[in-house]
């Protein structure tokens, strides 16, 4: 059956598109979310980023202005320290009186040719156009430039802020430029210590010379960190560029350990310039050594010169005359002496010998003129004059009285020569194979004329026989005293005697050179049994009379510490030893010690006397040896084996490598040791003025390991890259001597060796005669010297002369730190009492003394308190204990120590480290919206700003900006480094 069913189609129509509307609203709207969602997060991002673009901006504007603030830093520092007449220090030099807050590390520069004294201070705001210094901002108008960050903790005393200066637009700035040269470097120094050309010896003798590298101990950190094993410097220390990296390295990462920043640098140049402007010229060529010092100056740094006593001074002009030609020191006369009778020919004669000891203080053979005579080696002619007036009487009265001067007996025998006062020649061994006789090394020559030919002495009548037979004491004419008579013989001193030094000639008129004047003998009077007695007045014959019966000694010994402690220190910076010149010691003359007190020459010297017990002493004195000769005839005329050599002038030779070496000569117008003492006055400008370094004419000697080459950006084009040429070099680790680092002081005057086999050793500071020094390993003395090459700081040091025989000294670490403490302390009393001055210059400084001051109170608690200072930074031993002698290798000196490091020493710096800061502050709130922090190293260079500029630099007008300034190193700086 079919049925059919009807749909209403229409409605299920309306049904399904009422359902579709629906989802379609439900996907609009989710899409209305979505966009909104995405306009909301781009809106979102988009201020993101411009908020992130607008910090950037921010950022970038303040590095910006820390740029601009370095910028005008260097500017600064090239308009104020660019020329060559600046002088440079931290304001703390000035004490209290420094005007400055917080700014003790601020540097200051000095014009070196204003007389006011006024520093400028390299900060920003304290030099306006105005030109005035006002340093007196609020600390809250400041930044600091360095603190905790740089300086470790517990440092504030050391913080460094500066004065906030606004620039056009939006921020500040602030800068602030760091002395570098007023720092130790503790790099500086190893450059090149590994190079060995001319074997151990000549290592050692250059170490002991130049130091090896700063004494890093007195920083904290152990030597041994810079050295390997064998010895040699750790090749990785080239690659160290901060003082961080370096403090991990010798400290395991300890780097709050040490106060580094402010005491301590890797990087620290110093031209070779002049104070007064230009650079130095150098000693090493001969025209510049002998135009400065004299003729021959540059021949006696070589090996090979000979060292004679020539007279090369006549018909010159003073500008003309020589540097320095060595003399030998007589250092002890006797002229031994016996009156007798002989029996068998009636007559009285005299019988002598003249006993001498001549010293070669040098480190060299000196060399005297050859003896015409093919069988002869004489040298030197001595002679008296004004001997006294002999009486001798017979008690008795059977003899005749006789008398006479010795000067007329002993010109009885006639002829040309003997007409002369009494005298004689010196014969003197040669050592060396042409027959030239000659002294070695520091040796102390004794000699007896006659020599062994006529062992008991010349003899001379009395008075004229052959002419006046009455005169004899003879039986025949009833004239004869009795056998148990006495005799008396009186001397009579009748003016002051002479003693002449001569060089053999033949004619006697040999260039004199030793004269010892006025000397007082007393007068004398001496009884003999005629026959009677151990020593009877007569003999047999003339032949029997011997020299060990000899009744009198005249004789004059030169005074030593053995009594007089100073005796020899006076002696030495006294004498004139200049060529042409003879040593003159007058007794009733009055001389200038070398501590610039007056002292009578007799002071210096001793034993003038008669008595022959007087000229036999055997004690071991260096000037009372010469009874001992007199019982061993084979050493007369012989240069013994049981020599004592002592060398006091240690002449530079073929090793030389700096100014230093020069403190062993005597100058034109100064004595010997002046160098570096403080009595050196003129003579100490050498250290300003010149510098030292091997040229192709000078191959064989060494040039120090703190002289560096340059760059060719660094010359400025100029230059002609060989040691004549000053430009071509930068002294590394030049260290400023305004510094006041105790610690940098310290570091610097401790400067290490290392001896030849052991390595590195510990810290302290060495002094030895440089020459001498080679000598350890082949020794040149004729042996061995007789004491340690070395004495450690807690050796017990020898005394009296044995403490010329050493060859090194160490000086304990904490004495090195008490002289730190002591000088840095001096340099800032100095200032202070001299109106805010600093030193100017090298030689300003050394004659100060304040290092020797430094020497001598390292000990002294009063002095210590006296600078303010701790009683626990004091030595706990005196560096010079009383029993060592002025002058000998054991003792330390000022001048020990500048002729080592003086030529590392400058009155200003010239690598400086500048920081700087920059702000963005919002122009709106006022509100520091951003800050940067920059630090650059900075190098002055020999290159001039101006090409067209005087050499000297002499044009200080505001258009004169003098060397170029060029920066090493740039790097930015987190607020937690500063």
């Amino acid at each position: 059956m079919l049925t059919l069913m009807w749909v209403n189609t229409k409605q299920q129509r309306l049904t399904r598109a009422e359902g579709s509307q629906g989802f379609a609203l439900v996907i609009a709207l989710g899409l209305m979310a979505f966009v909104l969602l995405l306009l909301v997060s781009m809106t979102a991002l988009i201020q993101v980023e411009t908020r992130g673009a607008s910090g950037q901006l921010q950022q970038l504007a303040a590095r910006q202005n820390a740029l601009l603030a370095l910028n005008i830093a260097i500017g600064e520092l090239q308009r104020h320290a660019g020329p060559d007449q600046r002088v440079t220090a931290r304001a703390e030099i000035l004490g209290d009186g420094s005007g400055v807050e917080d700014g003790n590390k601020w540097t200051a520069v000095w014009n070196a040719q204003n007389t006011s004294n006024q520093p400028i201070f390299l900060v920003s705001g304290a030099n306006d156009a105005g030109g005035s210094n006002d340093v007196s901002s609020p600390l809250a108008e400041r930044v600091m430039l360095a603190r905790s960050g740089s300086l470790g903790p517990n440092q504030e005393d050391n913080h460094v802020s500066v004065p906030i200066v606004p620039v056009s637009g939006e921020g500040s700035i602030g800068w602030w430029v760091g002395d570098e040269g007023v720092k130790v470097n503790l790099l500086a120094g190893l450059n090149g210590v590994d190079a060995d050309p001319e074997g151990s010896q000549n290592r050692l003798v250059r170490d002991f010379q130049f130091g090896v590298g700063n004494d890093v101990s007195q920083m904290g950190i152990d030597p041994t960190v810079f050295f390997e094993n064998n010895g040699r410097i750790r090749s990785d220390l080239s690659k160290v560029n901060s003082l961080l990296q370096l403090t991990k390295l010798s400290q395991g990462g300890d780097e709050d350990a040490v106060n580094f920043f402010n005491n301590v640098t890797i990087f620290s140049r110093s031209l070779l310039q002049k104070p007064e402007g230009g650079l130095k010229r150098n000693l090493a060529i001969r025209e510049v050594a002998e135009s400065e010092l004299g003729v021959g100056a540059w021949d006696y740094l070589n090996r090979d010169t000979t060292l004679l006593t020539e007279d090369t001074i006549s018909n010159q002009s003073e500008e003309e005359q020589t540097f320095f030609a060595p003399l030998p020191i007589p250092s002890e006369i006797v002229l031994w002496f016996g009156f007798f009778h002989t029996f068998s020919d009636a007559r009285i004669r005299s019988r002598f010998h003249v006993e001498m000891e001549f010293w070669n203080p040098y480190s060299r053979p000196l060399r005297f003129p050859n003896d015409s005579s093919g069988n002869r080696d004489r040298a030197f002619q001595i002679e008296f004059e004004n001997l006294p007036r002999v009486t001798i009487e017979d008690t008795n009265g059977i003899a005749p009285i006789l008398t006479n001067s010795l000067d007329e007996m002993f010109a009885q025998s006639g002829g040309s020569f003997n007409t002369r006062p009494i005298n004689s020649w010196v014969e003197i061994e040669p050592d060396v194979s042409d027959g030239t006789p000659g002294l070695k090394p520091g040796q102390i020559y004794q000699v007896l004329e006659p020599g062994p030919s006529q062992p008991q002495g010349l003899a001379r009548d009395f008075v004229n026989f052959a002419s006046d037979s009455t005169l004899l004491w003879s039986g025949n004419q009833n004239q004869r005293p009795d056998d148990d008579a006495i005799i008396r013989i009186e001397l009579e001193q009748q003016e002051p005697v002479n003693i002449i030094i001569r060089e053999w000639a033949g004619d006697g008129n040999g260039k004199v050179v030793a004269e010892i004047r006025n000397l007082p003998f007393e007068n004398v009077e001496i009884e003999k049994g005629f026959r009677a007695g151990p020593n009877p007045f007569s003999r047999s014959t003339s032949g029997s009379y011997t020299r060990d019966d000899y009744i009198l000694a005249f004789h004059v010994r030169l005074a030593s510490d053995e009594n007089d402690p100073g005796a020899l220190e006076h002696l030495l910076s006294t004498l004139d030893l200049r060529s042409g010149e003879k040593i003159v010691l007058d007794y009733e003359a009055v001389f200038t010690a070398a501590d610039g007190s007056e002292k009578q020459m007799s002071s210096i010297i001793e034993s003038v006397s008669w008595n022959p017990a007087v000229a036999q002493q055997e004690d071991g004195n260096i000037f009372s040896n010469l009874d001992l000769l007199a019982g061993e005839p084979n050493l007369n005329r012989v240069h013994g084996p049981n020599e004592n050599p002592i060398i006091v002038y240690d002449l530079p030779q073929r090793n030389a490598g700096g100014v230093g070496v020069f403190r062993f000569l005597p100058f034109r117008d100064r004595p010997a040791f002046s160098l570096g003492a403080p009595w050196g006055e003129a003579v100490n400008a050498l250290f300003d003025n010149f510098y030292f370094a091997p040229t192709d004419e000078t191959s064989g000697f060494q040039r120090s390991h703190w002289l560096i080459a340059a760059g060719n950006e660094d010359i400025g084009g100029n230059a002609s890259n060989d040691a004549s040429d000053p430009a071509f070099f930068f002294v590394e680790g030049g260290f400023n001597i305004n510094s006041t680092s105790p610690e940098a002081w310290a570091a610097f005057l401790g400067s290490n060796i290392r001896s030849v086999s052991e390595g590195p050793v510990a810290a302290g500071f060495f002094h030895a005669p440089f020459e001498a020094a080679a000598q350890i390993a082949t020794p040149e003395l004729g042996k061995s010297l007789p004491a340690s090459w070395l004495y450690d700081a807690g050796q017990s040091l020898p005394e009296g002369p044995t403490s010329y025989n050493i060859l090194g000294r160490r000086v304990a670490n904490d004495q090195v730190a008490a002289m730190g403490n002591l000088i840095a302390a001096l340099v800032t009393e100095r200032v202070e009492s001299n109106g805010g001055r600093p030193f100017y210059s090298v030689s300003e400084f050394i004659n100060s003394g304040i290092m020797q001051r430094a020497i001598d109170s390292a000990h002294d608690n009063a002095r210590f308190g006296e600078l303010g200072l701790s009683a626990d930074l004091i030595a706990e031993h005196p560096i010079n204990p009383s029993q060592i002698f002025p002058y000998s290798h054991g003792f330390l000196s000022q001048a020990n120590i500048i002729a080592k490091v003086g030529d590392r020493m400058v009155a200003r710096s010239d690598t400086f480290t500048i920081r700087s800061y920059g702000n963005y502050q919002n122009p709106l709130t006022g509100n520091v919206e951003s800050e940067a922090y920059v630090e650059a190293v900075v190098q002055r260079t020999s290159g001039k700003v101006n090409p067209e500029d005087d050499v000297l630099l002499g044009d200080l007008s505001d258009n004169s900006f003098g060397r170029k300034f060029k920066v090493i190193s740039v790097r930015w700086l987190n607020k937690a480094d500063i």
